[in-house]
Formats: C-alpha cells, structure tokens, sequence
C-alpha cells in the first residue's frame, strides 16, 4: 500500500493540476535569449528562369525548287549519315523546299558554322554547304553545294575506304610545300 500512495504522490507532482498551468510549461524560462533572428533570403526564381530555351531554327530560304534538284548529292556522305557517322548536331538553319513533286525541310550547316556537323572522319571539305534530309533518321539524304565532285562509294559499295591518318598528313605537308 505504500507504494501505490508513494506512486500517486509522484504523479501528482508531475502532472499540473489545471490547464492554465499548461501554457506555462510552453514558455521559456526567464532570463532566456532568444536565437538569432533568421538572415532574409530573396524569394525563390521562378521555374521557368531555371529552363533554358533551346536555340530557335532560322528559316533561310524558300525555294519553289524540289529537293532532288537542290545541290549535288553524295553518295558517300548519305551512306556516312545513315550509319551516324556524318550528321548535324542540331539544326539552327534550315532551308524549306517547295516544289510541285518535292516538298523537303533541309538542315543546313554553313561553311563557316562545322560545330553543327558530327564528322569524326573527317569527311567535310572547307568549302562546302551540306544539306542534310532527314538527318537524324537511318535514311537521311546528304547534298552539298561546292566546286568539287561528288565522292564515289569504293568497291564494296558501302563508303568511303577508311583514311590513313599518316597518309593524309603526308599529303597534307606536301601541300603546303607546293604553296
């Protein structure tokens, strides 16, 4: 019987008696600092201002033309394309092509602009344009506008022999001695 009242005694204590005795174990103590204010942080941007627009396409030229007559096709750089090897990396200029028979968007890549072109066989000549249908798909379609011919596909019919690195330089030195 003792415990059970010493017990009780101790629950007493630690339980207030009222509720108004309540709202005082919410305050702190006298005497008390408090905290440090909170420095003011500017307001959050907007989402949008994270999202970056991709580049616009510009429109160069409209031509009542079909597409087949539009520059000179190649076919070593169509069979590059299509195995991924020679392609523009993204399409800032276009060309729209509206013939009666053939009607063509081409992406463009300017001479002065080859960080839109991925050729890591160095296909591209200096002095080209190239014109590219469907340049992103197995079966995209590569036309330029230059002085020199079209590439011709070697005996296997497929595209180009692959180039000695060492053999280019070579001619490359000789070259520029003849200059």
């Amino acid at each position: 019987m003792r415990g059970v009242l010493f017990a009780l005694g101790l629950l007493l204590c630690v339980v207030p008696a009222s509720a108004a005795d309540l709202g005082s174990l919410n305050k702190t103590a006298p005497g008390h600092v408090d905290p440090a204010p909170m420095i003011p942080r500017p307001p959050w941007p907007p989402a949008e201002a994270h999202i970056t627009d991709p580049p616009q396409t510009t429109t160069l030229v409209v031509k009542d033309t079909p597409y087949h007559q539009f520059g000179k096709f190649d076919p070593v750089l169509t069979n590059a394309c299509a195995l991924g090897r020679f392609r523009p990396t993204r399409s800032l200029f276009r060309i729209l092509l509206t013939g009666k028979t053939d009607q063509a968007n081409l992406d463009a890549v300017p001479v002065h602009r080859r960080d839109l072109l991925f050729d890591p066989d160095r296909y591209a000549r200096p002095d080209e344009t190239y014109y590219f249908r469907n340049g992103d798909l197995p079966n995209c379609e590569v036309r330029y506008d230059g002085p020199e011919a079209p590439r011709k596909l070697d005996a296997r019919g497929t595209t180009a022999a692959p180039v000695d690195r060492a053999e280019r330089k070579k001619q490359a030195l000789e070259r520029w001695g003849k200059k």
